[in-house]
């Protein structure tokens, strides 16, 4: 938790203001809550710019894709890659998903 959160604020700037890492089964899920930045939450007043605030934030988790996937492997001891990733600009809700690999 305290890993992706760091990585999260390194990359933006600001990291989620909470973080739930659960493991069930083959999948590592984190969950983060209100993670946006003051002018990510300043260009999504108009709704307009919601869609590519979303973007701007799938990219940049996916630019991270590799660096996290490490991380969660370092901290878990099982080694994953990233499956999903969840963007909730309105409910400001990112779930990112690792699945186990064998």
């Amino acid at each position: 938790k305290k890993a992706y959160i760091k990585m999260i604020k390194e990359f933006t700037g600001k990291g989620p203001r909470e973080a739930v890492v659960q493991i069930m089964g083959d999948e590592v899920k984190i969950t983060a809550f209100d993670a946006l930045t003051i002018m990510e939450n300043n260009l999504i007043c108009q709704k307009k710019n919601i869609e590519p605030v979303k973007m701007m934030r799938m990219q940049a988790y996916e630019s991270m894709s590799e660096t996290l996937a490490e991380a969660v492997s370092k901290e878990t001891g099982l080694p994953v890659r990233l499956s999903r990733l969840d963007i909730n600009i309105k409910k400001q809700l990112e779930k990112v998903e690792f699945i186990i690999q064998s």
